[in-house]
């Protein structure tokens, strides 16, 4: 596979690219040539402008560019693959609607048990699902001033590719109130893990 582009539109009133939008924007891409599972995406740094991919195959390790503002892992069927995303100088100048109220509005939030569930279907992806479940999990949890970002996914195979009926999230560990990992569990299976961290 050669190297790819791939530009964005700022969700809401966001003047960043929002984690989501990276999430599905480099699987529709990836899965039109691999079986995609044991997937890893982390976040480095806040991005701002549009981004270029290095795709490397399994026996590479490092790019030799610039630190990345982001890192795709996956593999097919056994072997690991890794994206690198960098930030390139082409700015984003433009948004679309996205109003994440929408997505939270009819969840359950479960104090004692650190959980929150939404089991109401609706036009966003699964993935804007669990973010949005997650951070209103964690504002309710944890309520140090500060604003959480998404820095990391680990799941067995894509969420947006599936149609559970309930999704929930459960806190199972924090670092203070500024890390976080959550499991994410579709019709109570578990997916994997979705970490934030809070600035």
């Amino acid at each position: 596979m050669k190297d790819f582009s791939l530009n964005f539109k700022f969700k809401g009133n966001r003047n960043y690219v929002h984690g989501t939008d990276i999430y599905t924007k480099v699987l529709q891409h990836l899965s039109k040539e691999f079986t995609i599972s044991n997937i890893d995406l982390s976040f480095h740094k806040v991005v701002k402008n549009n981004l270029i991919a290095e795709f490397l195959p399994g026996d590479h390790v490092n790019s030799d560019n610039a630190i990345p503002a982001s890192i795709f892992k996956f593999t097919e069927p056994v072997k690991t693959n890794i994206v690198y995303l960098f930030e390139t100088n082409n700015e984003v100048t433009e948004n679309y609607e996205y109003n994440e109220e929408d997505v939270i509005k009819a969840s359950i939030f479960k104090g004692d048990e650190k959980s929150i569930l939404l089991n109401s279907p609706s036009s966003y992806t699964n993935i804007e699902k669990v973010v949005a479940l997650n951070k209103r999990l964690l504002e309710n949890l944890l309520t140090d001033a500060g604003k959480w970002f998404f820095t990391r996914i680990t799941i067995d195979k894509d969420l947006n590719q599936q149609q559970p009926e309930i999704i929930t999230l459960k806190l199972i560990r924090n670092i203070g109130s500024k890390i976080t990992k959550s499991l994410i569990l579709f019709d109570g299976e578990e997916q994997g893990y979705i970490y934030f961290s809070k600035v």
